[in-house]
């Protein structure tokens, strides 16, 4: 009967131990499932809204909509290069917006200019961000799928230079183009 007592159904010490770090692991990845699965829907809604919202030329929408979708998985490749091409794209247009804006508000022509600056500005820092996440690929022959994002990302950042010197936004760096 003492033997009974001592195997009826209790658990060891690592027994318990065992079954609590299985416990953890697994709660462990069902939040990361969530988290993933949250993150997805908030880059494809910020991904179509922001496509919308570009195609309407509201550009300050689909920026947001384009930023939203970024801060949801910053460094995932797989929608991080394609939104930072997409912001670059907006912020561009954006810029040539305000420049266009400050060729008949003469007298707010400087805010106009720098407004179109910081844009262009902003656009090609996201180029450059998704230069970046391609860039730390590790696998070559993953990193060739991206050769599309790669150059959208190349051409942008030639065409928002090109734009920040014609439009005298930013004269300073003419060598770069």
């Amino acid at each position: 009967s003492t033997g009974q007592a001592q195997g009826g159904g209790e658990e060891s010490a690592e027994q318990k131990k065992a079954r609590e770090e299985q416990a953890k692991k697994v709660a462990e990845i069902t939040a990361k499932n969530e988290k993933i699965k949250n993150a997805t829907e908030i880059i494809n809604k910020a991904l179509a809204e922001g496509s919308k919202a570009y195609a309407d030329k509201c550009y300050d929408l689909a920026f947001a909509k384009f930023q939203e979708g970024i801060a949801a998985d910053p460094d995932f490749a797989g929608s991080a290069t394609v939104l930072n091409n997409n912001k670059a794209l907006a912020l561009r247009m954006r810029a040539f917006d305000s420049y266009k804006q400050g060729t008949t508000d003469t007298a707010n022509k400087a805010s106009w200019l720098e407004k179109a600056k910081n844009d262009f500005q902003g656009s090609i820092a996201a180029s450059e961000k998704c230069l970046s996440l391609i860039a730390a690929i590790a696998d070559a022959e993953e990193a060739k799928k991206y050769d599309p994002a790669k150059s959208s990302a190349l051409l942008n950042l030639v065409e928002a230079n090109r734009l920040m010197i014609a439009t005298n936004a930013d004269t300073s760096k003419p060598d770069e183009v």
